[in-house]
């Protein structure tokens, strides 16, 4: 690649500036209207002169013209106003947030990329004059392209300091969220970062090049002012990386209740396996032993997590709700019991799955056959609240259906609450099979609204997966 002069990237600048006009020249509706409006004034005029020279001859052919002129006129005018009102809205109801970040990738791509090859092209020259022995270059020249060399230097990171505050919003390592948001990756950002850190450790260590010029001492001090800047930049964007990139959670499903494989033995030494900073439970309380028998929790991921918090450190996140407060525990009893014992279907249903459960263990109740049995089961139980018509049984059933659609918003949303405000990067989310299907797509919507990286994976005992 040829050398290039701050002369070529002005020219580049300008060619970019250009072409953006001509785009806009190339938006045929402010022709189309001036065309239609000088058409509608040349007639109007006719027909004004027409009507006042004879006022009674062919009054009514002009009138009639008039008329029927205007209408395409007052038609494009009207659907303009319309565009022009819609477009105002849009305007207003994207957040001042969302509005920031297209602004900042846009001047990221254009401006601040322009001065840093700018101050870039200046620093070459730069050290191009000072280590040319064979001509005497004249100090003001070596002073004109340090000055300018500086002045670039400082707008590109006058232009990058927003960044501090939208870094996770902007910079990312996903290559499809780069594709298809239009965002910035994190390699681009370092290696104009680094760039400018080349540019500054250059100009630093020649500073005594100012020496004898005047407000030359003023120069260097914005410099180190700005490279300070550059540096708490760096420091930000690091820890959005490493705080928010780096995001690991597994999933794990279970049916709760030991039986035969699906116990928690085996629950524990994946625990191991995994090694979690922080555990996600469905659980409604803080994890304490006097709690888990208040409420009487006899459950594999109990005795699996009480066991491995005891031996290793880590953290315990609650994140459901006391929906007991809304239900009664012995109402979904007695609706399952009732379920069962109206569909013979059902009933063999649910004893096929216990029976796999018991034979495979925590392998089936992670697997796309258990889903798939969970879903038929779902099927069956609404088709029974329909043929029985038991309007009790049918008000417990859709109450239940709600509380957990709350329940499973209430557990993704504690999730992202608590990765928002804190650093890890190895977590893992326990609960319940039965949750599976509806949390993955929930932490699919909660992705979007939060704007945070964390890398979900589904537990397979083989190997981790993304889904």
């Amino acid at each position: 690649m040829g050398k290039y002069t701050p002369i070529d990237w002005q020219s580049f600048s300008l060619k970019k500036d250009i072409e953006i006009i001509v785009k806009k020249l190339q938006n045929h509706n402010r022709i189309q209207f001036s065309l239609i409006w000088e058409i509608v004034l040349a007639i109007f005029g006719v027909a004004l002169s027409n009507i006042f020279k004879d006022i009674n001859k062919h009054q009514l052919f002009w009138i009639i013209l008039l008329v029927v002129t205007c209408i395409p006129f007052l038609v494009f005018a009207i659907i303009e106003i319309v565009k022009w009102i819609n477009k105002k809205r849009k305007e207003k109801d994207s957040s001042f947030d969302q509005k920031n970040i297209r602004d900042f990738i846009d001047n990221f791509d254009n401006e601040i990329a322009y001065y840093i090859l700018m101050s870039e092209s200046f620093y070459t020259m730069l050290m191009e004059a000072i280590s040319d022995k064979s001509n005497q270059i004249d100090k003001n020249i070596i002073h004109f392209y340090y000055i300018q060399a500086s002045y670039y230097f400082k707008k590109a990171i006058y232009d990058l300091a927003p960044l501090h505050n939208i870094a996770d919003k902007v910079l990312s390592n996903k290559p499809e969220k780069i594709k298809t948001k239009r965002l910035i990756s994190y390699s681009r950002y370092y290696n104009a970062s680094n760039l400018l850190t080349s540019i500054y450790n250059y100009i630093d260590a020649n500073k005594n090049l100012l020496d004898d010029l005047k407000d030359g001492d003023i120069i260097v001090k914005l410099n180190n002012d700005f490279k300070i800047i550059l540096n708490s930049l760096n420091d930000a964007i690091s820890a959005s990386l490493n705080g928010m990139e780096n995001k690991q959670i597994i999933i794990i499903t279970t049916a709760h209740i030991e039986q035969g494989e699906l116990n928690s033995s085996e629950l524990y030494k994946i625990l191991v396996k995994i090694n979690p900073e922080i555990i996600f439970e469905e659980l409604f309380f803080i994890r304490t032993k006097e709690n888990i028998l208040k409420y009487n929790i006899n459950s594999i991921e109990n005795s699996a997590i009480e066991k491995y918090m005891d031996e290793y450190k880590v953290a315990h996140v609650s994140v459901d709700y006391n929906f007991l407060k809304n239900i009664k525990k012995k109402d979904i009893e007695l609706m399952y019991e009732k379920l069962k014992n109206s569909s013979e279907k059902y009933l063999t249903l649910i004893r096929n799955y216990n029976f796999s459960i018991s034979k495979k263990g925590l392998k089936y109740t992670n697997s796309d056959e258990f889903l798939g049995i969970l879903d038929e089961a779902k099927s069956i139980e609404k088709e029974i609240i329909n043929n029985l018509n038991d309007k009790k049984l049918m008000r417990i059933y859709n109450l239940w259906e709600k509380i957990n659609e709350k329940r499973e918003n209430k557990m993704v949303n504690t999730i992202y609450q608590y990765s928002k405000k804190n650093v890890y990067k190895n977590a893992v989310f326990i609960f319940g099979a039965s949750h599976k299907k509806s949390i993955l797509q929930k932490i699919k919507d909660y992705e979007n609204k939060y704007k945070i990286e964390i890398n979900w994976k589904l537990y397979d005992f083989e190997k981790y997966y993304n889904f």
